[in-house]
């Protein structure tokens, strides 16, 4: 079993073949968006989401559009939506659809 720690997120060690690091990482960057941490939170989803982590690439995409913890940016936003997307994350999918259904009815005025 190969241990790798990677750069950027000095504090992850990541067994290669196994996803519950991941998950570890991930709930630890939820935590620290839930007390105001965004930029540290940021750091660690936007690893997650680089490793192709689906509700990371789904959170990132939320961070961009919103401006938390980095700043505003929607087509990294869309990017990201559309990468947890295509991995079948539910959350992507309906968030996606709700601001094309507002694009649309706005476009309608």
């Amino acid at each position: 079993m190969k241990v790798n720690k990677f750069r950027g997120v000095s504090d992850v060690n990541v067994i290669e073949g196994t996803n519950e690091n991941f998950d570890n990482v991930y709930r630890e960057a939820v935590s620290l968006q839930s007390i105001g941490k965004a930029f540290q939170a940021f750091e660690k989803i936007s690893f997650l989401a680089q490793w192709g982590h689906a509700a990371a690439q789904f959170d990132l995409a939320l961070m961009y559009y919103n401006g938390r913890g980095v700043k505003e940016n929607r087509s990294l936003a869309f990017y990201w939506l559309n990468k947890s997307r295509f991995q079948g994350y539910k959350d992507a999918d309906l968030f996606l659809k709700s601001k094309m259904c507002k694009l649309k009815n706005k476009s309608n005025l």
